[in-house]
């Protein structure tokens, strides 16, 4: 019965899609997948209601209507609480952001189809399809036929559990301090000696050798070169390779193409993972390619890059110098350079900044051109219209204007000292020759000026070998080897960007998403109970699940990726479930006049097999997915965080949240021991109410 709800979920979420323009991609999918295990929970705590109260003797659709409508508001919070864990990755900033913000929008749906199947479509099915695995006896006899052996064993497996509950309840203090100490301990340990880093990468299937000749190289010069390059690659002979393509005229960047003669670029396909020599030939292949040309002379820059899948990135390490004069920060960014280049782990380190092709210049100056009343704008101006840059006259046929344009001759452009010897009026009507005013040569400038926050800007990029470090290594060690470069220039800015920043902001944005789902979920919670105090126990299923989650990253060599994070913070709204339908429970048992101990017994005892078969459920359909580590690098990590999370946290809740709720019930009352006298003193009229009755006795 509870599979029915899948195919329904999945519809709504498709549907949704739809209407929202989301394709079918890694990341839709992977919201797919999580929806999966999550979608049956609330169809499994209806049915297991349903179902056990039809075990005690209820009419089946009695049994449908009455079970529902006591899990109906647990259900919808638990709903709630998973849309309030998942939409604030929605504030997520920059491109990052865009692409996590699928996630969210496929997995609302998806609950939210889900929720509507469970409590409209369900409950009438199993009004007319429930059935019992045995049958009771009439009133008065015993049970046939006898219990199989699963009902044996979950009997026996109830009542370990039942002495264990009671155990821990008398020994509560203990229980709740040594279950967080556990968490503050494995949490630090975690968090010391792992790094955070941008995306976590399994084997490339396609990588790059991009190529920048300088400026004015010809396309013939640019061709030679990448036949050269393409060769060498051949010869290796590896049976890993399956394809090169060379390009001239374009070239690969982090954030699109770029054009032109002098850039090109060989893409090298790797064979399927499945026909590899080795696991991790790609990545071999990368580090044995980038070796090859140790010796190659000509281009001004070369670099081997994995192709990954994804949003855009940055660079692994991108060293941003700004200021004013640019010839400054060429100068400096030379020896930012150096020290990239020193540091262990860089690769395909090198500058952003290219010098153009040949060109003329005319550099004014404003004393000379003062003396004849004329001003660098002045100057450029008349060059312009004798460059033809600007229109001497329009010709009208017509709607149409025709501009007319008149310029010096071709070899008279092409020649500095007919240049020179060229002559403008001046205001005063004087004839002055350019070469009084200005100094006129042939050279080469920047071939581009870049600018970050309108700050002249030259960057020193590289790459890193993911097998002996990460990025956030290596930038926090440029960090310190830089500190004297950048004291000693104090007016210019030295930044560290690419992935390194990506990294760090998209952490940030996380850490808020995470605590606007913490006070979403507590503000859902406060209003189902309508306490201040019970969301808090509730809602301690967090913390017992990231005892799992740090203990999975410490059995990982791989740093924590940002998607294992984002999984953190979905993994908030499910764990709450479990433990918000136990509460519930034990406040309906106390509401029928149980002792406080006895209704959180039962209701644990009630709760033990949804809340083990919600998770299981969950666990299951995750489950494969994290074993895809290789194959799926980017979507593993946050299915890994989801089964640790959960295995840890199903465990613990069913034991730590009972204590903590004895121990809320005991601290409300000793409150109210510590406050009574307060209160009745405060309220007490006391002498004062006395007064108006003696002044009438006199």
């Amino acid at each position: 019965m509870a599979a029915i709800g899948l195919p329904v979920a999945l519809a709504g979420a498709l549907i949704a899609m739809s209407v929202m323009g989301i394709t079918i991609n890694m990341m839709s999918l992977l919201a797919l997948i999580l929806c999966l295990g999550v979608v049956v929970d609330d169809a499994i705590i209806i049915i297991e209601n349903i179902y056990r109260h039809m075990e005690e003797g209820m009419p089946r659709r009695r049994a449908a209507v009455i079970g529902t409508q006591e899990v109906f508001w647990p259900v919808v919070a638990s709903t709630l609480t998973s849309w309030a864990a998942f939409l604030p990755l929605l504030l997520m900033e920059g491109v990052l952001g865009d692409f996590f913000a699928i996630i969210p929008k496929v997995v609302v749906a998806a609950l939210t189809a889900s929720l509507i199947e469970a409590m409209f479509v369900l409950p009438s099915h199993m009004a007319d399809f429930g059935r019992l695995s045995h049958r009771t006896a009439e009133s008065g006899k015993t049970r046939s036929p006898p219990q199989t052996r699963l009902q044996r064993a979950g009997g026996r497996i109830l009542s370990a559990y039942e002495r264990i509950l009671r155990w821990s309840l008398r020994r509560r203090g203990r229980v709740v301090m040594a279950a967080y100490a556990l968490f503050g301990l494995i949490l630090g340990v975690a968090f010391s000696v792992k790094d955070v880093i941008l995306f976590t990468e399994g084997d490339p299937d396609m990588f790059d050798v991009r190529i920048r000749m300088p400026t004015d190289a010809s396309k013939e010069e640019t061709e030679a070169l990448l036949a050269k390059l393409d060769a060498r690659i051949l010869e290796l002979e590896s049976p890993d390779i399956e394809a090169t393509v060379a390009v001239r005229g374009m070239t690969r960047t982090d954030m699109g193409m770029s054009s032109g003669d002098h850039m090109g670029m060989i893409s090298v396909f790797v064979v399927p993972a499945t026909e590899r020599t080795q696991v991790h030939a790609g990545r071999d292949l990368v580090n044995e390619v980038s070796r090859l040309y140790d010796d190659v002379v000509g281009p001004a820059r070369l670099e081997v890059v994995e192709v990954r899948p994804g949003p855009p990135r940055g660079a692994p390490v991108a060293v941003r110098i700004r200021g004013k004069d640019h010839e400054r920060l060429v100068e400096l960014a030379e020896q930012v350079l150096a020290e990239v280049r020193r540091t262990p782990g860089t690769r395909n380190a090198n500058l952003d900044y290219e010098l153009g092709k040949q060109e003329v210049q005319i550099r004014v100056d404003e004393q000379r051109a003062a003396l004849h009343g004329l001003t660098p704008e002045m100057v450029s101006l008349w060059l312009r219209s004798a460059f033809g840059a600007t229109p001497a006259a329009t010709l009208r046929e017509g709607d149409d204007e025709i501009d007319i344009v008149v310029q010096l001759r071709e070899e008279v452009l092409q020649d500095p000292s007919r240049i020179a010897s060229l002559q403008l009026i001046a205001p005063n009507g004087d004839q002055i020759a350019i070469h009084d005013i200005a100094d006129v040569s042939h050279g080469r400038g920047p071939g581009a000026i870049r600018r970050f926050q309108q700050k002249r800007l030259v960057s020193v990029l590289s790459g890193i070998d993911e097998t002996v470090t990460n990025s956030g290594e290596v930038n926090e060690t440029l960090q310190v080897e830089l500190a004297p470069l950048a004291a000693a220039n104090p007016d210019v800015r030295f930044e560290f960007g690419g992935q390194f920043e990506e990294t760090q902001e998209s952490v940030e944005s996380l850490f808020r998403a995470f605590v606007i789902a913490i006070l979403l979920i507590y503000t859902i919670l406060a209003t189902q109970f309508q306490s201040f105090s019970q969301p808090t126990v509730v809602m301690a299923a967090i913390p017992l699940s990231l005892i799992g989650v740090c203990g999975g990253f410490l059995l990982s060599p791989k740093p924590i990726g940002l998607i294992a994070l984002v999984g953190v913070v979905g993994l908030t709204g499910i764990v709450v479930n479990d433990s918000l339908v136990l509460v519930d429970f034990i406040n309906k048992r106390r509401s029928r006049g149980l002792p406080l101990d006895e209704a959180i017994v039962e209701a644990g005892k009630l709760r033990l097999r949804p809340i083990v078969l919600t998770s299981v459920t969950t666990i299951a359909g995750l489950f494969p997915l994290s074993l895809a580590i290789d194959s799926l690098p980017h979507l593993a990590p946050m299915a890994q965080v989801m089964v640790y999370g959960l295995t840890f946290s199903t465990l613990l809740t069913l034991l730590v949240v009972p204590c903590l709720y004895r121990l809320d019930v005991d601290l409300a009352a000793a409150m109210g021991r510590w406050f009574t006298p307060l209160t009745r003193w405060v309220t007490d009229p006391g002498a004062a109410a006395e007064e108006p009755a003696d002044s009438g006795a006199e």
